[in-house]
């Protein structure tokens, strides 16, 4: 059981492209507001998608917006 655990871990950080974050959850996992987040997204520095009037930033997105910025 633990290889099958260890197996998943690996999987899901291998495919980063897959974890989603809400506006919310963005910005807590950069340590800004949602007013920041927000900014980004309007003044075009941050990716993100639509889904059903959800918006929804890729991992990924975010930390290639760090290696952009420091």
């Amino acid at each position: 059981m633990s290889n099958k655990r260890n197996l998943n871990i690996a999987v899901v950080e291998k495919n980063i492209d897959r974890v989603w974050f809400r506006q919310k959850e963005a910005a807590k996992w950069l340590g800004v507001g949602e007013s920041t987040i927000k900014d980004m997204r309007l003044n075009g520095t941050l990716s993100y998608y639509t889904f059903g009037g959800t918006v929804l930033i890729r991992k990924a997105d975010l930390e290639k917006h760090i290696k952009k910025v420091t």
